[in-house]
């Protein structure tokens, strides 16, 4: 049977929707540290999982690879990067150039109380995470808060910037469970302060504890 060109175009479009789908699943994954340094993504594997086809996924793979958020293997294949200290402490600096732009902006504006109260909201779902033990999901609305910041100031171009940066946040490396509910405590106490200071209008102390906040994750990081 004849394939006719409108139903060509529908079946390139379905090919795309499902390469663009796989693509932002993974992406949010790798940026939300859902997954550790140096896994490989098996074509086969990443299909069931995404319940797709494998040209949906080696697509979304190799845009992501273009991107820098996963390497190439010599031997082939795609992996998660393996990030050395100086690594880390480069994605932390370039946050903190993005971020704190972005709360300047957020101060020229005079952003409400009632503006900013997704930053609280963002806290409040982070101290129930953690109170649950749940540290995959209190990583991910960490992160949530540090967009909500950026989408806070106003600017789409700042906003596409900050989303298209690799810049992901990492797992813990220990295994300690109160180890790592002291860490995700600090940064729970940290994102409530900077949230206060906000809505009092005190750039400065808010600016200097993002800056202490991100320094000190690029330090310790992956535990942030």
């Amino acid at each position: 049977m004849r394939t006719t060109k409108q139903g060509r175009v529908g079946e390139n479009g379905k090919r795309l929707a499902s390469s663009e789908r796989c693509y932002q699943q993974l992406r949010w994954m790798l940026m939300a540290a859902q997954l550790p340094e140096g896994t490989r993504l098996g074509e086969v594997e990443w299909a069931k999982r995404l319940g797709t086809h494998r040209a949906a996924v080696r697509e979304a793979l190799t845009m992501l690879s273009h991107e820098g958020v996963l390497r190439r293997g010599d031997r082939g294949g795609f992996f998660t990067p393996v990030f050395e200290a100086q690594d880390h402490a480069d994605v932390f600096e370039a946050r903190a150039v993005l971020e704190i732009g972005a709360m300047r902006l957020i101060h020229a504006r005079g952003l409400t109380e009632a503006n900013l109260a997704p930053l609280g909201e963002i806290c409040d779902a982070m101290e129930l995470l953690l109170e649950s033990d749940m540290w995959l999901g209190f990583i991910e609305a960490d992160r949530r808060f540090h967009e909500k910041i950026i989408e806070l100031a106003g600017n789409k171009h700042l906003v596409i910037m900050y989303s298209r940066a690799s810049l992901p946040h990492r797992l813990p490396r220990t295994s300690d469970a109160a180890e790592m509910r002291r860490n995700f405590q600090v940064t729970l106490n940290d994102h409530r302060q900077i949230h206060r200071l906000l809505v009092q209008g005190s750039i400065s102390d808010a600016i200097a504890l993002m800056e202490r906040h991100l320094e000190m994750s690029g330090k310790l990081a992956p535990v942030f």
